[in-house]
């Protein structure tokens, strides 16, 4: 990268192409420079410490290297545990579903698997969406008690 001054305005050639630039594009420009420098040299490559006659590490590792050493991460996925613990849940919550009447099933099937409109759902049903809003909730207050029993 070379710079020529153009009164205010600043030349930067990159890769052969010159592009005119304000002084403070310029000086962001250099800082950015000075921190791709920094993350290619300084911190990627072995050191050779002279005193010691060994290699540095870099401190960006990579992950082969550190799992030979023994570093464990943490897992990305559900444990088995976990992933039991969800299909119990939604088994219960499947019986807990079957358990409701035939016209509370098909609220709340219309309402959270088929996301339908509460305004749709009592049109097809024939009700006032006030009733329907409340049948909800009565519902909603019914399922915490069935999955507990």
């Amino acid at each position: 990268m070379t710079e020529i001054k153009k009164d205010k305005n600043t030349i930067i050639r990159i890769h052969g192409y010159e592009f005119e630039v304000s002084a403070k594009k310029a000086a962001e420009f250099r800082k950015l420079q000075k921190h791709v420098y920094y993350l290619e040299q300084k911190i990627k490559w072995e050191k050779f410490d002279k005193q010691s006659g060994h290699f540095l590490s870099s401190r960006e590792d990579s992950f082969e290297r550190l799992q030979e050493l023994g570093i464990e991460f943490a897992a990305q996925q559900l444990s088995p545990e976990d992933i039991v613990n969800d299909r119990l849940i939604k088994e219960k919550l499947r019986n807990c579903l079957e358990r409701l009447s035939e016209e509370e099933y098909k609220l709340i099937f219309a309402l959270y698997f088929l996301n339908e409109s509460e305004r749709k759902i009592s049109a097809k049903f024939g009700i006032p969406q006030k009733t329907l809003n409340d049948k909800k909730k009565r519902i909603l207050c019914k399922l915490p008690k069935l999955m507990k029993t």
